[in-house]
């Protein structure tokens, strides 16, 4: 699974797997492939139920625009981050989509923001600084 290749990254047990030397393009390609081979039978019955199909070139845009910068920028720029700063740092960090969610949808589709927001925020802000927070400085000098 995916959670077992990013445990194993940095470690000598990933030169055995067959994936481990992959770039972010050809990683992220095979991903996509499963993703799709995994969706396919989920799609094929809405479209035999006779569910909508995007049928306006702005709805392909719009679709292309998920693809590209929700899926394939995203999966690269976390699986860069992996690779530079190994699994356990980098998994901190997707704590941060919540925040960067409300941050978006206060931005771009004009949602308000409110106490319960910067409650969760601070709260996730406050766990990520304390997970990445430097050990030495904690320790009691004798």
């Amino acid at each position: 699974s995916d959670a077992t290749y990013r445990s194993r990254l940095r470690s000598d047990a990933v030169d055995a797997m067959a994936f481990a030397g992959l770039s972010n393009t050809p990683l992220i390609a095979l991903v996509a492939a499963m993703g799709a081979v995994v969706l396919a039978p989920f799609s094929l019955a809405e479209f035999l139920m006779g569910e909508p199909m995007p049928v306006t070139p702005m709805h392909w845009v719009i679709i292309g625009g998920i693809v590209l910068l929700a899926s394939v920028m995203a999966f690269s720029l976390f699986q860069y981050g992996v690779r530079a700063l190994g699994p356990s740092l980098a998994s901190i960090f997707m704590y941060m989509l919540p925040p960067f969610g409300v941050g978006f949808a206060v931005v771009f589709l004009g949602e308000s923001f409110r106490s319960y927001h910067a409650l969760g925020i601070a709260v996730i802000m406050g766990g990520v600084m304390l997970a990445t927070f430097p050990a030495r400085l904690l320790r009691r000098k004798a």
